[in-house]
């Protein structure tokens, strides 16, 4: 089992050393066949208090890829080296710019996503600070289903921004 510091003192589960590993932000373990280096992302409680949590830049000893592992963030302002694929959270699509495509949205919820999760947008943003050139695929992760036609929507955005990039949900 893996985990931080903050997660085990709230989970009070006991940690046989054997069998436990506390992640540290910059501090690479080896896990199987992979190499991982784990990395802050901001995020909050649902209090809207900070929790500590991590992305995930993990290298296979095997196959020689690498891999960007983000999900459970607001937002991430940093540049990677080029990987071959990248998993990341797109969590919601902005309200602002599709509500007339939403069939509902609860304004609690929502407020709670923008400083907590990965909007379209800022997955865009984030996206376009990098060297995608190496990459096979993207994977979104985490999308929010209270959306409705939120699949369509962010796929189609993908693929306008990103037309040589295979996306996958």
């Amino acid at each position: 089992m893996y985990a931080n510091d903050e997660t085990w003192l709230k989970t009070q589960i006991s940690r046989p050393t054997r069998n436990a590993v506390e992640m540290q932000s910059g501090k690479q373990f080896s896990a199987g066949t992979f190499i991982v280096k784990p990395f802050d992302v901001v995020h909050t409680n649902s209090d809207g208090t900070p929790c500590k949590n991590f992305g995930f830049l993990l290298y296979s000893t095997v196959t020689k890829e690498k891999m960007l592992w983000i999900t459970d963030a607001s937002y991430i302002e940093s540049r990677f080296p080029p990987m071959d694929y990248i998993c990341i959270e797109c969590n919601y699509i902005d309200v602002d710019d599709y509500s007339n495509e939403l069939e509902y949205v609860n304004q609690f919820v929502e407020k709670r996503r923008f400083t907590s999760h990965l909007s379209l947008s800022r997955c865009i943003n984030f996206l376009k600070m990098q060297d995608l050139s190496n990459i096979k695929y993207i994977r979104l992760l985490h999308l929010s289903e209270s959306q409705g036609n939120i699949y369509n929507i962010i796929l189609g955005r993908m693929k306008c921004e990103f037309p040589d990039i295979q996306f996958i949900i």
